[in-house]
Protein backbone atom coordinates (compact mmCIF):
# COMPACT_ATOMS: atom_id res chain seq x y z
CA UNK A 1 0.00 0.00 0.00
CA UNK A 2 1.43 3.38 -0.94
CA UNK A 3 2.05 6.20 1.52
CA UNK A 4 -0.76 8.23 -0.09
CA UNK A 5 -3.14 5.31 0.38
CA UNK A 6 -2.16 4.98 4.05
CA UNK A 7 -2.67 8.70 4.51
CA UNK A 8 -6.02 8.79 2.78
CA UNK A 9 -7.40 6.01 4.99
CA UNK A 10 -5.96 7.47 8.21
CA UNK A 11 -8.88 9.81 8.95
CA UNK A 12 -11.30 6.98 8.21
CA UNK A 13 -9.48 4.86 10.79
CA UNK A 14 -9.55 7.65 13.37
CA UNK A 15 -6.07 9.13 12.95
CA UNK A 16 -6.23 12.89 13.39
CA UNK A 17 -4.49 15.27 11.00
CA UNK A 18 -2.13 16.16 13.83
CA UNK A 19 -1.04 12.52 14.16
CA UNK A 20 -0.49 12.07 10.43
CA UNK A 21 3.01 13.58 10.64
CA UNK A 22 4.02 10.79 13.05
CA UNK A 23 2.44 8.26 10.70
CA UNK A 24 4.41 9.64 7.75
CA UNK A 25 7.62 9.39 9.75
CA UNK A 26 6.77 5.77 10.63
CA UNK A 27 6.34 5.05 6.91
CA UNK A 28 9.89 6.25 6.33
CA UNK A 29 9.27 9.73 4.94
CA UNK A 30 11.52 12.07 6.89
CA UNK A 31 10.40 15.41 5.45
CA UNK A 32 7.02 15.45 7.17
CA UNK A 33 3.77 16.48 5.59
CA UNK A 34 1.64 19.60 5.78
CA UNK A 35 -2.01 19.76 6.79
CA UNK A 36 -2.89 21.02 3.31
CA UNK A 37 -1.18 17.99 1.74
CA UNK A 38 -3.19 15.67 4.02
CA UNK A 39 -6.38 17.51 3.04
CA UNK A 40 -5.51 17.19 -0.66
CA UNK A 41 -4.92 13.44 -0.33
CA UNK A 42 -8.15 12.99 1.65
CA UNK A 43 -10.07 14.95 -0.99
CA UNK A 44 -8.93 12.30 -3.47
CA UNK A 45 -10.39 9.67 -1.18
CA UNK A 46 -13.66 11.62 -1.02
CA UNK A 47 -13.85 11.50 -4.83
CA UNK A 48 -13.25 7.73 -4.84
CA UNK A 49 -15.88 7.15 -2.16
CA UNK A 50 -18.44 9.25 -4.03
CA UNK A 51 -17.72 7.35 -7.28
CA UNK A 52 -18.23 4.08 -5.41
CA UNK A 53 -21.45 5.24 -3.74
CA UNK A 54 -22.98 6.60 -6.96
CA UNK A 55 -22.07 3.63 -9.23
CA UNK A 56 -24.87 1.83 -11.06
CA UNK A 57 -26.00 -1.47 -9.60
CA UNK A 58 -28.44 -2.32 -12.38
CA UNK A 59 -26.01 -4.71 -14.09
CA UNK A 60 -26.40 -7.40 -11.39
CA UNK A 61 -29.05 -9.04 -9.26
CA UNK A 62 -28.54 -9.06 -5.52
CA UNK A 63 -30.59 -11.81 -3.86
CA UNK A 64 -31.17 -11.45 -0.16
CA UNK A 65 -32.80 -13.29 2.70
CA UNK A 66 -34.38 -11.65 5.71
CA UNK A 67 -33.53 -13.42 8.93
CA UNK A 68 -34.23 -12.38 12.47
CA UNK A 69 -32.70 -13.82 15.60
CA UNK A 70 -32.82 -13.19 19.30
CA UNK A 71 -30.74 -14.51 22.16
CA UNK A 72 -32.54 -15.91 25.16
CA UNK A 73 -31.22 -16.91 28.56
CA UNK A 74 -32.37 -20.48 29.10
CA UNK A 75 -31.72 -23.01 31.81
CA UNK A 76 -30.22 -26.23 30.46
CA UNK A 77 -28.78 -29.00 32.58
CA UNK A 78 -28.88 -26.81 35.65
CA UNK A 79 -27.04 -23.88 34.05
CA UNK A 80 -28.28 -20.68 32.48
CA UNK A 81 -26.85 -20.32 28.98
CA UNK A 82 -27.40 -18.02 26.04
CA UNK A 83 -29.46 -19.65 23.28
CA UNK A 84 -30.09 -18.20 19.82
CA UNK A 85 -33.54 -18.50 18.32
CA UNK A 86 -33.63 -17.79 14.57
CA UNK A 87 -36.84 -17.18 12.72
CA UNK A 88 -37.05 -16.60 8.96
CA UNK A 89 -40.20 -14.61 8.14
CA UNK A 90 -43.00 -16.14 6.11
Amino acid sequence: MSAASHLSWSPVNGVSTRSVDDLVAALGVESGISKSEVSRICAGLDEQVEAFRSRSLHHSRFPYVFLDATYLHVRRTGQVTSWRSSSPPG
